[in-house]
């Protein structure tokens, strides 16, 4: 609990971001669902291991007796949690003040790009010693991006308007995420317990 606890601490800078999102998504803007939660996961992740490479983190934690299995576990699970604020709430507000099916579509566009990006970016950060620029651990969520957004489209394109094709879209890009963030955090895992501290 100790490291989830200061990685909790120390994401509470970023919760501007989620009061923000949440204000512009009830004024009706639909995009903000995936624009807060892209740059939110990219400044979180980027934030928290930078300043672990500062300071050298990881070789502090696993000389205080934590496991790498449990610094990568805590780490994903701190970005997790971020994301309630950050990534859902703006989607349910988005929802809630939606024009149109568009909105909910984008709303589950943005859950999955927030999950993608955290996933990638922990991935990238914990294979290497010296950690990643803040564009490449982006790098993930533009691949997730361009993805849900053919999806997106092939969704709309093949269901028709009065069947929710909206909410088929929002389920489809949210578990796109969900996997993404799966996978990477097994790869983290594998990563992380080979590299050479």
């Amino acid at each position: 609990m100790p490291l989830l606890a200061f990685d909790l601490r120390r994401l509470a800078a970023y919760l501007v971001l989620p009061v923000l999102a949440a204000a512009v998504s009830l004024v009706g803007i639909g995009e903000v669902s995936i624009i807060f939660p892209m740059i939110g996961a990219a400044f979180a992740s980027y934030g928290l291991f930078v300043g672990d490479k500062e300071c050298g983190w990881p070789a502090f934690v696993l000389a205080a007796g934590f496991s790498r299995e449990r610094l990568v576990r805590d780490r994903f699970l701190a970005l997790q949690v971020y994301a309630v604020p950050l990534a859902v709430v703006p989607a349910l507000c988005g929802i809630a003040t939606a024009d149109g099916d568009a909105d909910t579509a984008l709303a589950g566009l943005g859950v999955g790009t927030y999950l993608a990006g955290i996933g990638y970016a922990c991935y990238a950060n914990f294979s290497t010693r010296d950690g990643v620029s803040l564009l490449r651990g982006m790098f993930g969520q533009f691949v997730y991006l361009a993805c849900g957004a053919v999806v997106t489209v092939v969704i709309n394109a093949l269901w028709p308007a009065d069947c929710g094709w909206s909410g088929i879209s929002a389920a489809a890009c949210t578990t796109m995420g969900v996997a993404a963030l799966v996978c990477t955090y097994f790869i983290s895992m594998s990563k992380f317990s080979a590299l050479d501290l």
